[in-house]
């Protein structure tokens, strides 16, 4: 029983059943046409497991989806990949969490989120002891109070030996700091974007943001920067990789598919330039189709095929991981 294994990666974060609308340009006060509808599963940490799953890896996901249709396509899109599906808790009557969101040529986007069942998230012992017998639990915000709390109590219960990795996207990195001080105490791998890496860390440098999460003991840190790249430091030394050379139609997604490659490569063992580098090609395949998982190639394309990628080589660094 995949239940009773230890599994490569847990997922922990909101289900939602995205809806995307492409429009010509995206409007703070305005109107547009529709030029196109794309609904599928979505959440960010969702996307990220799904896709450690596609590429072979033995996953769970603990989340909560409401007793409806889009809820029950949520379950089986985790089945599709073989994921374990036995922590996700259907409330019957709550509408599954739903995303709403508007991306334009120009790579503007504005997500709206409505929680829906993902308020209800709640862990009872037996997810603590689940989690602690994965090597990674990978986590991404949950909407409301007592969600937040939940999760940052099982973090903190966590043994050593579970690796944790923690996305904080827009949600929690505007949350004050000190609240998220217990996670990211604990964390060893984040990923963020640039604004979201100012939000969180209240530093406008991006250098000063990344030594004062390393001085509260995170030892990987990722920073997602579009057009600019991305960049990796590991306990003080790094690595920066230009942004992948596509044609972008969505950005939905890519962030979470630039986690999955890297976390990929950290479980696989390699050093982290070969890590970066999957990362950014596991993007650059999202980027080249509509949702957060349209994109996502087998593990052959990935390490195979795809868009090229290419390190800055005035910030390569020639280490193996440490």
């Amino acid at each position: 029983m995949i239940g009773m294994e230890r599994l490569d990666v847990v997922g922990i974060g909101a289900l939602n059943w995205d809806c995307l609308y492409q429009v010509p340009e995206t409007q703070s006060d305005g109107e547009v046409v529709i030029e196109n509808v794309w609904e599928g599963p979505g959440g960010s940490s969702a996307n990220t497991v799904w896709a450690l799953a596609r590429w072979g890896l033995k996953t769970g996901f603990i989340g909560t989806v409401g007793g409806d249709q889009e809820g029950h396509y949520l379950i089986d899109a985790f089945v599709a990949v073989q994921t374990d599906t036995s922590r996700i808790r259907i409330v019957p009557d709550q509408p599954t969490g739903r995303v709403l969101g508007f991306f334009d040529p120009n790579g503007h986007r504005a997500l709206y989120v409505l929680p829906g069942a993902n308020l209800c998230f709640r862990l009872n012992p037996s997810d603590y002891q689940y989690c602690a017998r994965s090597q990674l639990i990978h986590i991404s915000p949950l909407a409301g109070r007592e969600p937040f709390e939940q999760v940052r109590n099982l973090v903190t219960s966590l043994p050593p030996s579970v690796t944790v990795s923690l996305a904080p996207g827009s949600l929690y990195s505007r949350l004050d700091f000190s609240e998220m001080e217990p996670l990211l105490c604990r964390a060893q791998i984040v990923f963020l974007t640039k604004d979201e890496l100012q939000n969180l860390t209240r530093q406008s440098a991006l250098t000063d943001g990344i030594k004062a999460l390393h001085d509260l003991g995170v030892t990987v840190i990722a920073v997602t920067m579009g057009t600019e790249g991305s960049w990796l430091s590991v306990a003080g030394k790094e690595w920066q990789e230009q942004a992948p050379q596509v044609t972008v139609v969505d950005g939905t997604g890519a962030g979470d598919a630039f986690a999955a490659g890297l976390l990929y490569g950290y479980l696989q063992g390699w050093d982290w330039a070969d890590c970066l580098t999957i990362a950014t090609k596991a993007a650059g395949f999202c980027l080249m189709a509509i949702g957060p998982r349209s994109g996502i190639p087998s593990l052959s394309s990935l390490l195979n095929d795809g868009p090229a990628v290419e390190q800055k080589p005035q910030h390569k660094v020639s280490e193996a991981r440490q």
